[in-house]
Order: C-alpha cells, then structure tokens, then sequence
C-alpha cells in the first residue's frame, strides 16, 4: 500500500508541474498535447517556405544582389523562427512525462516559446502602418501568454493565474482571425483611401480592445455558470432537476472539497519543512 501511495503522489506532482494537459478522450494515453507541439511545427516550417518560394536565405549567384539577404522571404523566416522554441517544449513536456523534472521547468520551456514568439512580432517592422501595427498587437498577446504561463509554473492551483492564462490564449487566437480579415478580406472598410489616411490605425486598437472586452465578458459568464452548478448541487444531491447521475452532484462537490482540503493540507506541510 505504501508503495502504490507513493507512485499516486509522484503521478500527482508531475500532473501539477506538467505545461501540458491529458487528452480528453484519452486520459491515460501517451501525452498527444506534446507529440503534436513537436510533430506539428515541421509541416508548418515546410509550408512557410514551400508556399512562399523561398529556396534559401541569400539571393542566388548571378543576381543584382547576390549574396545579399533576400528581403522577399525575410517574413518566412521570421515566421518560421516562432516554431523552434515550441518543438524544444514538446520535447521537454515529453521528457517530463516519462521522467519528472524539477518544477517549473516545463512551463519555463513554453514561456519562452511564446516569449520568442513576441519578440519577433514585436520587431517586426513592415514598411505599411497597419500591417506593422496588427503585428505589434499580436506580439502583445504573446508577451501576455508568455507571462502567464511562467506565473502558472510558480502557482500552479491558482485560479487566477488559470484564468489569465486562457484569456490571453483565447486573445491571441481571435487576433489572428482579426489579422487574416484586416489584411486578406479585401474588406474595403480596411482599404486605404489615400497614402496618408489613419483612419485604419486609429480603429484597430478599438477593435482590439473590443474583443479583449468581450472574451472578458465571456470568462465571467462561464465563471457564474460555474457557481450556479456548484449552488445548485448543494440543494439537489441527485443532480440538476432530481436527476441522478446527472450534473454536478452534492457528493461529487464534497469529494471536490476534500480533496482540495488535502492539497492545502500538503502543502501546509511542505512550508512547514526545512528541507
């Protein structure tokens, strides 16, 4: 018995200190999340390049500029400079799930990836206003998940930190739909009618802070649902409406405050100790 609680705690630490999540449909399977952060971004390298044309970093021997970087596919290499980071992750997350590491490390590993990532958005000039200006917003988003996944590696159980962590992921998100409209649509609410119009410029921060506003709005209200199934549980120990087994029971609520009680518990004990 000892030895069996002795391997839970272990699985529980590293399930803390993991950047990672089991797969929904297959919790006990091999760690999806971090094969396809490994796996994934070579097809996306390839497509950068193999889409674009581009066929190597300098321009080609008996050209005007030979030898000189070829300013055509400086976007796909900074493109293609986001992928790297996120592949030493996977490979990390990986390392992790068989072998633990010290905690922190994994979500050290994926900061950085998104830290990477920001930098390059954030220095990505572009010789047009708008198009440089939805890159730095984008790079915004990145520096917000980077941060916040380096604070869930230090307050893992933090709700808070939790909560923030999936607003600027959702964020970041919807700001590439954003970019692919602003830039690609041929919405002509986004075409310029002079060289010196800013009517774009000045509108994209209100958009941005549009849909921030609204991913707020929709956090809090996934929020109070939330509580109202745990309130409601509290009055319907069988389940929402009398039915059993269905919703969030009131005994599945006190197994979810003992078990919370416990965590608080080892980790009392854990500040308590010297070592």
């Amino acid at each position: 018995h000892g030895s069996g609680s002795s391997d839970a705690s272990t699985d529980d630490e590293s399930g803390a200190t993991a950047a990672t999540h089991p797969f929904i449909i297959w919790p006990k399977g091999p760690p999806i999340e971090a094969l396809l952060k490994v796996l994934l971004p070579f097809a996306a390298i390839y497509l950068e390049f193999s889409l674009s044309g581009t066929k190597g970093l300098h321009c080609p021997p008996r050209t005007v500029k030979a030898g000189e970087l070829d300013v055509a596919h400086m976007n796909s290499w900074s493109h293609a400079t986001n992928y790297p980071p996120l592949v030493l992750s996977g490979m990390v997350d990986l390392l992790h799930h068989y072998s633990p590491l010290p905690a922190g490390i994994p979500h050290g590993f994926l900061s950085l990836g998104f830290g990477t990532s920001a930098f390059l958005m954030l220095a990505h000039t572009k010789p047009e206003p708008l198009d440089g200006l939805v890159h730095q917003l984008l790079g915004l988003c990145m520096a917000g998940v980077s941060v916040t996944v380096l604070a869930s590696g230090i307050w893992p159980r933090s709700f808070a930190v939790g909560a923030a962590k999936s607003l600027m992921l959702m964020m970041e998100g919807c700001w590439f739909f954003a970019i692919t409209h602003i830039l690609f649509s041929g919405d002509v609410t986004w075409a310029a009618s002079h060289p010196g119009d800013m009517t774009r410029i000045i509108f994209t921060p209100v958009l941005f802070a549009w849909i921030f506003i609204g991913l707020l709005c929709f956090m809090l209200a996934v929020f109070l649902m939330m509580q109202l199934a745990l309130v409601g549980s509290r009055r319907h120990p069988k389940g929402f409406a009398g039915n059993k087994g269905k919703g969030i029971t009131s005994a599945n609520y006190q197994k979810y405050l003992k078990l919370q009680q416990k965590d608080h518990q080892a980790r009392g004990k854990e500040d308590d100790s010297c070592v």
